[in-house]
């Protein structure tokens, strides 16, 4: 017997496909570089909700119980919509901390031809990435499973990170990490990162994710 309510039944398998089919076509149409892209990643996660399942199992069968691993996935078109705000140039350098499927690290290479490295702490997201990359030949992006927070991020001037779960002790630690980053590193974060005399907040972005609207928040490195 199933355990979803109408709502959820309406929701996961008919309003999620929907969305997922259109923003496929909205990511293909203006960028056809991704097309290939999006068709390795429709493959390996074949309906709503299979990206998270991946999560919830691995995290599950490790016995990890961790709030702040909790999934939400950064939509594609959203995203997309970001891009400008970024101010990318050849010379960038992009990581996702927490990159889930690793999709937004393709889309920065394949759009603006600069390394981009993900990393998370579920391995199954990071065997999918790797597997799409090399599926491709693509020499680009770089996946890696780990502790973001045991990385350098100095070789980084582009930082994403949804942190959505994040309590304000690993905000902190977050934001501390950011000083060893250099002057004019862009910080694109979905919480507001606290005050401090290395980071400067430029504006806050409306944008909606897979929970709902919310606001993301482009921080510089001063």
């Amino acid at each position: 017997m199933s355990r979803w309510n109408p709502l959820d039944q309406l929701k996961y398998q008919v309003i999620s496909p929907l969305q997922e089919a259109w923003q496929a076509a909205k990511i293909t149409n203006r960028y056809p570089q991704l097309a290939p892209v999006v068709k390795a990643y429709q493959a390996l996660y074949p309906y709503a909700g299979a990206s998270t399942s991946v999560s919830v199992n691995e995290r599950e069968a490790r016995g990890i119980e961790d709030d702040t691993l909790t999934y939400g996935e950064t939509r594609w078109a959203t995203f997309m919509e970001l891009l400008p705000q970024l101010a990318v140039s050849p010379d960038d350098r992009f990581i996702d901390l927490g990159c889930g499927t690793g999709f937004l690290c393709f889309m920065m290479h394949a759009i603006y031809g600069i390394p981009a490295t993900g990393v998370d702490l579920i391995q199954g997201f990071i065997e999918n990435a790797e597997q799409v990359r090399q599926q491709l030949n693509w020499s680009q992006p770089r996946f890696q499973q780990g502790d973001f927070f045991e990385l350098s991020f100095l070789p980084f001037s582009l930082i994403y990170a949804t942190c959505t779960c994040f309590p304000d002790d690993v905000m902190a630690q977050l934001a501390d990490k950011l000083a060893e980053t250099e002057p004019g590193t862009r910080i694109l974060t979905v919480t507001d990162l606290p005050e401090g005399d290395h980071l400067r907040l430029i504006r806050r972005i409306p944008a909606k994710f897979s929970w709902g609207p919310d606001h993301v928040y482009l921080s510089e490195r001063i």
